[in-house]
């Protein structure tokens, strides 16, 4: 199953996969920011450096502790770790838009949501 994420922006919605929000491409950039080796950083998170590539590619996402975790050591905004960019307007754009809907486009929204989590994207 891949993960997906829904971002909107400019009331434009778009679905895109773990490897598409660059989490994986952020986590390597702020690693070698750090000269830290993906051995080095998987023994900081318990992990085994395979899958700390696998993370990188983008082919999986981590569990919610290690994102935590990953976040912290390789000092990671959280809202460039969770969208994909730091941008904070965008964020908030986002935020805007949300309570700018209808209870009944929320609630639409919540739905597209939960089937595009169900679906396997490609």
């Amino acid at each position: 199953m891949v993960i997906i994420y829904i971002h909107i922006v400019r009331t434009k919605m778009k679905v895109v996969s773990a490897k598409e929000t660059g989490f994986g491409q952020i986590v390597k950039r702020k690693r070698k920011e750090r000269k830290m080796t993906q051995e080095e950083l998987a023994e900081q998170l318990e992990l085994s450096s395979g899958m700390i590539g696998q993370i990188e590619r983008g082919d999986t996402y981590p569990s919610f502790e290690k994102l935590v975790k990953i976040v912290r050591i390789l000092n990671i905004d959280p809202t460039e770790a969770m969208y994909g960019y730091t941008n904070a307007s965008e964020s908030a754009e986002l935020e805007t838009i949300i309570q700018q809907m209808t209870s009944g486009q929320r609630k639409l929204l919540l739905k597209i949501a939960k089937v595009l989590l169900q679906e396997d994207i490609n």
